[in-house]
């Protein structure tokens, strides 16, 4: 077992929105159907190589290499901003 935590920042994505603002970011059908509670996905957030847990259906863990973490962290709470969509 190699410990990676300290590698990857935790970004938590929450609201009735969050799916919406995820889709806006991501090439993966986010809708509830495709993508459901308790399910992972990895995928590239603007080729940035991610790990999504969706934990229910409106709250989403995105698991982020840290060296990138502040930059997801801003465009994340820029699009929220401008769309009033969840809460990062």
């Amino acid at each position: 077992v190699l410990d990676l935590g300290h590698a990857r920042t935790v970004i938590t994505l929450l609201g009735p929105n969050a799916r919406c603002l995820l889709s806006k970011v991501v090439a993966v059908d986010t809708r509830a159907e495709a993508f459901q509670a308790r399910t992972f996905v990895q995928t590239g957030l603007h080729d940035i190589a991610v790990l999504i847990h969706c934990k229910d259906q409106n709250a989403f863990d995105v698991f982020v290499p840290s060296t990138w973490s502040e930059s997801v962290w801003d465009l994340l709470a820029l699009l929220r901003a401008q769309d009033g969509q969840g809460h990062v």
